[in-house]
C-alpha cells in the first residue's frame, strides 16, 4: 500500500538520478552516544543487505564509555563508514546535521544507534524515491522489537491529516528524505536533544510530497535509555511540543498549510502537563504542581479535549502530586524557614 499527498508544484531536475552511478544509492546516518553494546547488531545488519551500494556517516557526540573504540574495529577497513567525533555532547541535532553535511547520495536514511535493518531495507528505500522522484519525504513502516531486538508486532503508526489539522503526524516508522530537499530547509534544529526526526519531517512536508508506503525495512528498539523512552520519554514530548510551536509559527509567515488554533492549544495544554510529568520524575515536586495547575486552567478555558492517554498520565502525576502529599511537603519546609 501507498499513500501519497501533494503539498504543492514541485520542481525537480530530471537528470539527479543520473547522478546515483557516480554516489552511493543511500548514505545512512546515525547519531550515536553510549550505545556502543548495540552497534554489533547493527553494523550486521548494515553489511547484510542484500546490495552494497551504500555509505554510513556516523557522528559520535562524545561518547562517555567505549562506543568510539568498538565502532573503529569494527568497521575497520570498510571505507563505506566515515565516523566523525564530537569535541562535546551536542545532542542528536547537532549530530545529524553534522552528519547531513558529509552525506554524498540524494537519499538518506536515518537510523537509530540501537536498531537495526530489514536485509532488503536499503533496497526498498532506494527503489522508492527512484519511483517518487517528486517525493521529498517516504516514511515506512517498522517492527516494534523489545530490548533484545526480539519483533513484538509489525507497525505501522501512518495517520493522514484531516481538514484543518494539516500536520505529518507519523511520529514511528522509518523516515528517508532527498538531500536536495533537506537543502531547502533550515536543517536539523541544533537545540533539540531529541524529537529531531520529528522536527525534520515537519519541514521536509514544506519541500514536496510526502509519501507512506507500508513495507517493513526497520528493527525498532524499545531501549529504555533511548533519547525518546522510558526516563526520557517525556522530556522528548517536550521537544516535540516545541518543535510543533516552532513549524506553526513558520507556517504562519509562510502560508502553507497548518493545524486549527483549535489544535495548537491542545498541544499547549499537552506541553504544560508533559513539563509538569518531567518535573514530578526529577523530584521538583513544587514547579510540577505549578506546571499542572497551569495545564488544568488552560484546558478548562479552552475546554481542550484531552486524549485517553493524557488523561491517565494526568492522573498518575496527581496521585504522585497530591495523594502523596508532596506538595504540603514542600510547603512546609519552606515555612519552617
Amino acid at each position: 500500500m501507498v499513500c501519497l499527498r501533494k503539498s504543492g508544484d514541485c520542481l525537480w531536475q530530471e537528470n539527479i538520478f543520473d547522478l546515483f552511478v557516480l554516489m552511493p544509492s543511500c548514505s545512512i546516518v546515525i547519531a550515536e552516544y553510549n550505545n556502543g553494546k548495540y552497534f554489533t547488531e547493527l553494523y550486521d545488519s548494515i553489511v547484510g543487505q542484500s546490495i552494497s551500494d551504500f555509505e554510513v556517516v556516523l557522528v559520535d557526540d562524545f561518547s562517555t564509555d567505549d562506543t568510539v573504540a568498538l565502532i573503529k574495529e569494527k568497521i575497520l577497513h570498510d571505507n563505506r563508514f566515515k565516523i566523525i567525533q564530537h569535541t562535546s555532547n551536542k545532542g542528536a541535532g547537532a549530530a545529524f546535521k553534522k552528519a547531513l553535511e558529509h552525506a554524498s547520495s540524494e537519499v538518506i536514511l536515518m537510523l537509530g544507534a540501537d536498531d537495526a535493518l530489514h536485509k532488503d531495507g536499503i533496497k526498498i528505500i532506494s527503489e522508492a524515491h527512484r519511483q517518487y522522484p517528486e517525493a521529498s519525504l517516504i516514511n515506512f513502516s517498522l517492527y516494534y522489537c523489545d530490548e533484545n531486538l526480539k519483533v513484538i508486532s509489525e507497525s505501522n503508526f501512518h495517520k493522514e491529516p484531516s481538514d484543518g489539522e494539516y500536520f505529518y503526524w507519523t511520529t514511528k516508522g522509518i523516515d528517508t528524505f532527498k538531500k536536495s530537499k533537506y537543502l531547502e530547509t533550515g536543517g536539523f534544529d541544533e537545540k533539540l536533544k531529541s524529537a529531531v526526526d520529528q522536527d525534520i519531517c515537519f519541514k521536509l512536508e514544506e519541500t514536496g510530497d510526502t509519501i507512506h508506503i507500508d513495507k517493513v525495512v526497520y528493527y525498532y528498539r524499545a531501549n529504555p535509555k533511548g533519547i525518546s523512552q522510558s526516563n526520557n520519554m517525556f522530556a522528548a514530548k517536550i521537544n516535540y511540543c516545541i518543535s510543533v510551536f516552532n513549524t506553526y509559527t513558520r507556517r504562519k509567515n509562510s502560508g502553507f498549510k497548518n493545524i486549527s488554533a483549535n489544535k495548537l492549544r491542545e498541544i499547549t495544554c499537552e506541553y504544560y502537563y508533559y513539563k509538569a510529568f518531567n518535573y514530578d520524575r526529577k523530584g521538583q515536586y513544587l514547579k510540577s504542581f505549578g506546571w499542572l495547575l497551569n495545564g488544568y486552567l488552560q484546558s478548562k478555558l479552552y475546554q481542550v479535549n484531552l486524549s485517553e492517554e493524557m488523561k491517565k498520565e494526568i492522573g498518575y502525576s496527581m496521585h504522585h502530586i497530591m495523594h502523596q502529599n508532596r506538595i504540603s511537603k514542600c510547603v512546609k519546609k519552606i515555612i519552617k524557614k
